[in-house]
């Protein structure tokens, strides 16, 4: 997404000196991480990043969409365009190739994340309950 994007907008005369460019990087990745699209949902950590929604495999041809987003994403840090809404941090690491940790789950499943450090914490858990570690997730509200 380096090469340049020449944009006119229908109805609209103007010459696109960037502005145009910029407008519509604006556009574009406000929809596709609005959570009312369906790709993004609010995670529930404090901080009100954005993480991917399980869900959203249900919006048919949802890998072009996220590579739309993707592309329009790093379009827009080129731009230096402001976009709404932050990726959480687990996110943000996993594009950047980074190592992830327990503590980036948090943003995701908060819940999880408790009951993990709980299990971390208390090395003698296993005996004690003689339990495995098991995760359970819902899609579609189900």
């Amino acid at each position: 997404m380096t090469r340049s994007i020449h944009v006119v907008f229908e109805g609209e005369i103007g010459i696109d000196a960037g502005g145009l460019r910029r407008e519509l990087c604006h556009i574009c990745t406000d929809a596709v991480l609005n959570p009312e699209f369906g790709l993004f949902k609010i995670g529930e950590g404090s901080n009100q990043n954005l993480v991917i929604d399980p869900d959203s495999i249900a919006i048919p041809f949802f890998e072009r969409y996220f590579e739309f987003a993707g592309a329009m994403l790093g379009k827009s840090m080129l731009e230096r365009v402001y976009a709404k809404g932050q990726l959480s941090r687990y996110l943000l690491k996993t594009l950047l190739g980074h190592k992830l940790s327990i503590a980036d789950l948090q943003d995701f499943d908060k819940s999880t994340y408790e009951s993990m450090l709980y299990v971390i914490e208390n090395e003698n858990i296993g005996d004690i309950l003689d339990t495995d570690f098991t995760y359970t997730g819902t899609y579609f509200g189900t």
